[in-house]
């Protein structure tokens, strides 16, 4: 039994009671703990330094040979797990990891912590710049004779946000170009019947990328320096790992087509200049672009604070299933990026059954040409129900802030996702 490579939801009490029996010594990627330490913070960053690893709650080592000599659980006071929520918070940058209990047997449980290898080191305690690493089965400070290690961590942390950024910048460079594209002329209809007069289609407003208001979501790996499946592997899953929201709008089209190691869609209403646009690559970056003009309305240049929440929800949804799919764990960064602002009306989210009246001329306007709010998050936390709700609404606050909007309350919030209806 090896419960290094097992998964950690599959981790029963008697599994780790087997795996003990078999006398494994600790090492760089296991460490066994009697009971929660005071300095479990530098564990978090030493083992997200070099390879991740796993540590048990309720083993207890021999501290001559790392053996278990003792291995009866931890008495499940309801705590444990928030308490290593509050270790790992105080690590910068936040690690990657996840933690449950085992089933109960006689009042105890054995913690367990699976923490990833971090793409974005140096990890550190808050407040204290000493960088840990895990050599052998302790943990242990780096020496100024070890600047050429530490050197190597922060030149991997460069080499991942470089490296996103030119994954971002490719992305937009195909939507700039297929915004270019899209403004061309139609063809005139053919005649009904000969000698008929020919009625030409209204050519398309051109879609100017440096005029256009629009909105752009993102998400990737931390460090995409690996295709995460085949294109087509990804293709073949999308009907599945569609977001829908209000019961029939579907996120990401329907109309993906291939590209170079990814998938595009295009979409666009002649009426006006609304269009959408999806991209999903194989080193797991999709994006998602819109403008705010509406067929349905002569609100073109308004900003809908829930078209902003909209877009933000789905891109978290998405990306659960889209990474649960593919089989990465790790962190994630991406952004909500609003273009061509300056001057527009703010137009905040409204409780259900609001039906006061509000002049334009007492809404904000936004002052800024371009807002970019990041998104930061691991895999395991946006699996979490909770935490994305509470996440998504702390980031809404901000940015309904940013907009000029003063606040919004948690209950409006809830019921906007209750009335999206959004599903995963």
């Amino acid at each position: 039994m090896d419960l290094l490579a097992q998964d950690i939801n599959t981790i029963t009490f008697q599994d780790v009671v087997e795996f003990c029996d078999q006398q494994i010594v600790e090492s760089t990627e296991l460490d066994y703990k009697q009971i929660l330490p005071r300095d479990l913070t530098k564990h978090f960053a030493a083992m997200s330094n070099r390879f991740g690893g796993l540590i048990i709650g309720g083993v207890e080592e021999d501290p001559q040979t790392g053996l278990p000599s003792k291995y009866e659980g931890l008495v499940n006071d309801g705590k444990l797990i928030d308490r290593v929520h509050q270790f790992a918070n105080n690590v910068r940058p936040l690690p990657s990891y996840h933690v449950r209990t085992t089933e109960e047997v006689g009042g105890k449980v054995f913690l367990l912590i699976r923490i990833s290898e971090g793409g974005a080191p140096p990890y550190t305690p808050k407040n204290d710049p000493t960088v840990y690493l895990r050599t052998g089965n302790i943990t242990t400070p780096l020496e100024r004779a070890d600047v050429d290690i530490v050197r190597d961590l922060y030149a991997k942390r460069a080499s991942a946000a470089a490296e996103r950024r030119d994954n971002v910048a490719r992305a937009d460079a195909r939507l700039r170009v297929r915004l270019e594209q899209a403004g061309e002329g139609q063809r005139p209809a053919a005649p009904a019947r000969e000698g008929a007069a020919v009625t030409a289609m209204p050519e398309p407003e051109p879609l100017l990328p440096e005029k256009l208001r629009f909105l752009t979501s993102y998400l990737q790996p931390f460090y995409p320096r690996h295709e995460l499946t085949q294109p087509r592997a990804i293709f073949a899953k999308l009907n599945y790992l569609r977001v829908m929201y209000q019961s029939s709008r579907i996120f990401p089209s329907m109309q993906m087509q291939p590209i170079t190691r990814g998938m595009f869609s295009f979409e666009r209403r002649r009426q006006n200049l609304a269009f959408s646009c999806d991209q999903i690559y194989a080193n797991g970056l999709f994006m998602h672009s819109e403008s705010l003009a509406r067929p349905w309305s002569d609100r073109g240049d308004d900003i809908f604070l829930a078209h902003i929440a909209r877009n933000f929800y789905m891109t978290l949804l998405f990306g659960c299933g889209l990474y649960n799919e593919v089989g990465y764990s790790g962190l994630t960064r991406g952004a909500l990026v609003l273009e061509r602002a300056s001057g527009a009306t703010v137009q905040p989210i409204r409780p259900k059954g609001w039906r006061g009246i509000v002049f334009d001329s007492d809404l904000p306007k936004a002052i800024d040409d371009t807002y970019s709010w990041p998104i930061e998050a691991d895999t395991h936390q946006l699996s979490d129900d909770d935490w994305v709700h509470t996440y998504f609404y702390e980031r809404m606050r901000e940015i309904c802030w940013d907009l000029g909007v003063e606040d919004v309350a948690r209950a409006t919030m809830d019921e906007y996702i209750r009335e999206s209806a959004f599903n995963r």
